[in-house]
């Protein structure tokens, strides 16, 4: 007897769907079933590469939305490029500009694979590229590209009572040797 309730949330930036985690790993939406519903949903804003600095930003994500200093979305294309596929992955430490992050490649009931990526530093490191969504949320990348959020630190520093900050590169969570976050001062 299937006891897994599906429900699907469509984040509020484009091209990305969130399948929510079930219970165990096994009890996890089937790729066939959350890639199906993906279809149906058009992408409404094309994000730019995290690379081009000169690019306008897409929306920021809904986990980021009202944060201080979230800039917007960018798109990141993870290494080697699985061009044409849909990837399943999760992030270590949500939308947490303030934590190192790694965000783990799984297959599509949320088992972990061997790709990831952790998050970085950008315009002389005072970005940071935050990876989203929630902590642990299992969710697509369709053509294996990610949407993380932009983050000036120096803002969300001081929007979280601080008087500035930077990015800064640190080792990340395991599996990630180097991941990035804001560092606040004063």
């Amino acid at each position: 007897m299937l006891r897994t309730l599906l429900l699907i949330v469509v984040s509020c930036f484009p091209a990305v769907l969130h399948a929510t985690e079930a219970t165990t790993a096994t009890e996890a939406t089937p790729a066939t079933q959350a890639t199906s519903a993906t279809e149906a949903m058009p992408a409404t804003e094309a994000a730019a590469s995290c690379t081009n600095l000169n690019a306008q930003l897409g929306r920021p994500s809904c986990e980021a939305a009202d944060m201080p200093g979230a800039l917007g979305t960018c798109e990141y294309t993870p290494q080697p490029w699985q061009q044409g596929t849909t990837t399943f992955w999760k992030d270590s430490d949500g939308v947490a500009p303030g934590t190192p992050g790694c965000h783990r490649a799984t297959n599509d009931r949320g088992v972990p694979i061997n790709r990831w990526f952790g998050e970085a530093c950008r315009r002389n490191n005072t970005e940071l590229i935050e990876s989203n969504p929630g902590r642990g949320k299992l969710h697509l990348h369709e053509n294996d590209l990610g949407h993380p959020d932009v983050f000036n630190c120096a803002q969300w520093c001081q929007g979280t009572g601080h008087s500035g900050g930077s990015c800064v590169p640190v080792n990340g969570p395991s599996p990630c040797g180097q991941s990035a976050k804001c560092q606040c001062t004063g």
